[in-house]
C-alpha cells in the first residue's frame, strides 16, 4: 500500500512516488527549505512514468504517496488501485475514451475557424494520435493560401465555426 510522504526524509532520489495526478514517478530531487521544521515549501520533483513529464509536488499541499517499484509498475499499467473518486482526471481510464479527428486552421491562436470532424470511426488514443501524425506530416500547411492542421479531440467535441 502506498504511504503518504509528509516529511522530506521519507523519500530520496531514485525512489518512486505518486504525484498529484496519480502518476507513478521516479524521484529526481528532494527540496528541503528548513531542515529543522516542515515548511509548506518542501517539495519533491520527479519524472512521470506515464508521459515522461517533469512533475513537482508540495509535501504539504499535494499529498504525494511513496510507492514501491512493484506498485509503480502496477500504477503505470492500470492506474492506482485505491482511487474511487470519479470526478478526478482518471488518466488510467483513457483507453475507454473515444476520439475523433478534427480538421482546423494551422494556428496557435485561441480561434480555430471552420473546424470539421472527419468522417472516420471512433478511435482510441493511440489510433487517433497515429492518424494525425501521418496526416500532419504529409499535408499540414502544404497549401499556401489555406493552411490546415489536424488534431484529435474526445468524442462529443463541438467544432468551432468560422469567424
Amino acid at each position: 500500500m502506498p504511504k503518504p510522504i509528509i516529511r522530506a526524509d521519507q523519500i530520496k532520489v531514485g525512489d518512486y512516488f505518486e504525484d498529484c495526478n496519480y502518476h507513478p514517478c521516479v524521484c529526481t530531487e528532494v527540496n528541503v527549505v528548513n531542515k529543522k521544521k516542515i515548511t509548506c515549501d518542501d517539495d519533491i520533483s520527479g519524472i512521470s512514468l506515464i508521459n515522461g513529464n517533469r512533475t513537482s509536488c508540495s509535501l504539504t499541499h499535494c499529498g504525494p504517496r511513496q510507492l514501491t517499484f512493484e506498485e509503480a509498475m502496477i500504477w503505470k499499467k492500470s492506474g492506482p488501485t485505491d482511487v474511487e473518486d470519479k470526478n478526478i482526471n482518471r488518466w488510467w481510464d483513457r483507453e475507454k475514451i473515444k476520439y475523433v479527428i478534427v480538421e482546423t486552421t494551422n494556428s496557435f491562436s485561441e480561434e480555430f475557424p471552420n473546424e470539421k470532424i472527419l468522417d472516420l470511426p471512433l478511435l482510441n488514443l493511440e489510433q487517433a494520435s497515429n492518424i494525425i501524425n501521418v496526416i500532419n506530416a504529409n499535408f499540414a500547411g502544404k497549401e499556401e493560401n489555406f493552411p490546415r492542421f489536424w488534431k484529435y479531440e474526445e468524442f462529443g467535441y463541438k467544432p468551432k465555426s468560422g469567424v
